[in-house]
C-alpha cells in the first residue's frame, strides 16, 4: 500500500461518516454481553462513540486517544454543559505506545479506523492487545479496498483503502486475540453536484485534483451514472475479538444478522 501524503483532516464528510459508523458499530455491540468498567476509544471524531458508550455503561471509565481531542472535548463540555462525556485522555509514549500499563482497559471501541497506508495497522492491533485485559473486547470499523472503486482507472489515484477482510481476521488471531469475527457491507452515496463529489472523495485522499487537467475533468465527468449521478462507494469492514487465557485460532467470517451472542 501506499502511504498517503498527508493525514486526514477533519470535515463534515468525515464528521458523518463517524457518526454513521458508530451507530452502525453500536447496533452490533447490542449484540454482545460485555459490561465493561472501563473502555478506551481509539481517535474520536467530535464525541460520537463517546456519547454512545457513556450511554451503554453508565458506570465505566472512559479514556480516549489522542490526548488533544480529548481535551477540547471536555473543554467544550465545560462551555455547552451537556451532550459531550467526560473522559479521560490517553497520550502516547515516545515509542508511539499508549501511555497505559498491560491489561487495564475491558472494551477498545476504534469506530472508522482510518489507518495509515503502511503497516502501521498490524502495530496498532498488538498495541490493543496489550493494554486489554484477559475477556476484553477490541471492536472496530475500517474503510475496505472496495472504497472508491468508481474511480480506479483515474490517473493520480493514490491508494486503495484498507485490507481484505479475512487477511484482517487472520492479522487479530496472529496478534493474539481470540474468537474474530468480520463482517462487511457497501454504503453507497449518490451525488448530482460534482464539486460535492470531488470534495468527499478528496476528503478520503483517494486522489490528486489538478483543476487544470482537462482530461481528468473529462474522465471524471464520463463516471456519472445513466441517471446523471455520481456514486461513491464505502466499503465497510466491521470486527470485534476477545483477549482470552489461552489463545484460540480460527477466524468466522459471517453476514450482520448471522452474528450470536457471546455468553460470558
Amino acid at each position: 500500500m501506499n502511504k498517503p501524503a498527508k493525514p486526514l483532516q477533519s470535515n463534515a464528510f468525515l464528521s458523518w461518516l463517524s457518526a454513521e459508523l458508530s451507530e452502525r458499530m453500536n447496533d452490533k455491540l447490542s449484540l454482545v454481553k460485555i459490561i465493561p468498567s472501563s473502555a478506551l476509544e481509539i481517535m474520536p471524531r467530535l464525541g460520537h462513540g463517546l456519547r454512545l458508550l457513556r450511554h451503554n455503561y453508565p458506570k465505566a471509565k472512559l479514556l480516549a486517544t489522542p490526548a488533544e481531542v480529548g481535551g477540547l472535548l471536555n473543554f467544550l463540555k465545560n462551555i455547552f454543559g451537556k451532550g459531550i462525556p467526560s473522559y479521560t485522555p490517553v497520550t502516547f509514549e515516545p515509542d508511539q505506545q499508549l501511555a497505559i500499563k498491560d491489561a487495564q482497559v475491558e472494551l477498545i471501541w476504534a469506530s472508522t479506523w482510518l489507518f495509515a497506508h503502511d503497516s502501521a495497522w498490524e502495530e496498532d492491533l498488538k498495541e490493543w492487545r496489550r493494554v486489554l485485559k484477559v475477556d476484553g473486547l477490541l471492536m472496530f470499523s475500517y474503510l475496505g479496498p472496495d472504497t472508491g472503486q468508481e474511480l480506479r482507472g483515474l490517473p493520480n489515484l493514490k491508494a486503495v483503502w484498507g485490507v481484505d477482510m479475512h487477511d484482517m481476521g487472520d492479522a487479530l488471531v496472529k496478534s493474539g486475540f481470540a474468537d474474530p469475527v468480520m463482517d462487511m457491507e457497501y454504503i453507497t452515496l449518490t451525488y448530482d453536484k460534482k464539486e460535492l463529489f470531488l470534495k468527499d472523495v478528496q476528503s478520503l485522499n483517494l486522489f490528486e485534483l489538478d483543476g487544470q487537467d482537462l482530461m481528468l475533468d473529462a474522465q471524471i465527468e464520463g463516471l456519472k451514472n445513466d441517471k446523471g449521478l455520481w456514486t461513491l462507494t464505502l466499503e465497510v469492514v466491521y470486527g470485534h475479538a476477545w483477549v482470552v487465557s489461552r489463545s484460540q485460532s480460527g477466524v468466522a467470517t459471517i453476514r450482520p444478522e448471522d452474528i450470536t451472542i457471546r455468553s460470558k
